[in-house]
């Protein structure tokens, strides 16, 4: 296990024995017999404080959010925002668009699904289709994703947790933090099959259900799975008969369909009918991916840097490094790539 732990120091000033008899107590502690510790500390005034294993290179872990946070708001700034369009192209003659929509995404990773249904953005976007008198798209839904590559999955990660919320891949379209959550039902009775649910709408995933219904008062206890590339989301598992819905959050496989898909349905659920199907830019034949005349229907801008970076560093949420590591690689006038 990689664990980073970071300390607040509230009396740097201490340049004394204090400070590193302190720490050198908690660091000899049983209980970090096996682990290895890499500490330094210094002060801005008084230098060097305390040094233990400083040279050594070991996983950064959650504490490189710091250092992550810290170069977006020197490369970005901290007033920088997201922004994510929505665009027709053809021609709207009653009520009907006869032609393709597009969303274009810079890579916002704040649009997220209400109470398990679709993002608030996505009903506020099918009053702008209708305000442009679009109640019909006889094309697709197209969505665009090329201000960073399609790399979602960092370098180093393991095949084996890629099904965990904590390893969402990134995507310059986003939606729910790419992940969707999984509702187990019990069975009636204890051996019976359970239920299962996912939400919001739109995530892609097939589910195979190898989850039973287990004795009342026993303990749940779910396991997912999903292979890159893949998909198939197995769940496996057993719930108690007679309990409470069971909730486990698990990662997409295509960030940019989960966005267009939820966004073709919730447009669908508010009288809007896109005829054509929601797809990838990279499915696209060439004329489709190279830049043309748009019709700009709706435009969304996120909450400034200085507030999603907030977020991330409360919540410690890896989606949003990623995301930021990306949009550092973008404005420096190169591809949304970590190179």
């Amino acid at each position: 296990m990689k664990v980073a732990v970071v300390f607040a120091i509230a009396a740097l000033a201490l340049t004394g024995q204090g400070l590193p008899a302190d720490l050198d107590a908690i660091f000899n502690a049983p209980a970090l017999s096996r682990a290895l510790v890499g500490v330094r500390i210094e002060s801005l005034r008084d230098g060097l404080l305390y040094e233990r294993n400083g040279a050594k290179l070991v996983v950064p872990a959650s504490n490189m959010k710091l250092l992550t946070l810290s170069v977006a708001a020197e490369r970005l700034g901290w007033d920088y925002r997201f922004e994510t369009r929505l665009e027709a192209r053809g021609t709207i003659a009653d009520g009907t668009l006869n032609g393709d929509l597009m969303v274009t995404g810079s890579g916002d990773p704040s649009i997220v699904a209400q109470d398990l249904g679709p993002a608030a953005l996505f009903g506020e976007w099918a009053e702008a289709l209708s305000q442009a008198g679009v109640r019909r798209v006889t094309g697709r839904l197209i969505g665009n994703d090329n201000a960073f590559d399609d790399e979602g999955i960092g370098a180093g990660w393991a095949w084996d947790y890629l099904a965990d919320a904590y390893a969402a891949p990134t995507g310059a379209l986003s939606y729910n933090e790419n992940t969707a959550v999984v509702r187990v039902t019990p069975g009636r009775a204890d051996g019976a099959p359970a239920g299962i649910e996912l939400a919001p709408p739109g995530s892609g995933l097939v589910v195979v259900n190898q989850v039973r219904t287990g004795a009342a008062g026993s303990r749940a206890t779910l396991n997912l799975a999903r292979l890159p590339g893949s998909t198939t989301l197995t769940v496996r598992g057993s719930v108690p008969a007679g309990g409470a819905v069971t909730s486990q959050t698990t990662t997409v496989d295509n960030p940019t369909l989960f966005f267009v898909e939820g966004l073709r349905l919730a447009l669908l659920a508010r009288g809007v009918v896109v005829r054509g199907k929601a797809v990838d830019i990279d499915e696209m034949p060439e004329e489709h991916n190279t830049p043309a005349e748009f019709l700009l229907i709706a435009r969304r801008e996120s909450q400034p840097l200085s507030s999603l970076g907030g977020h991330f560093l409360k919540v410690s949420q890896n989606f949003y490094g990623e995301t930021f590591l990306k949009a550092i690689g973008r404005a420096a006038g190169g591809a949304g790539t970590a190179d």
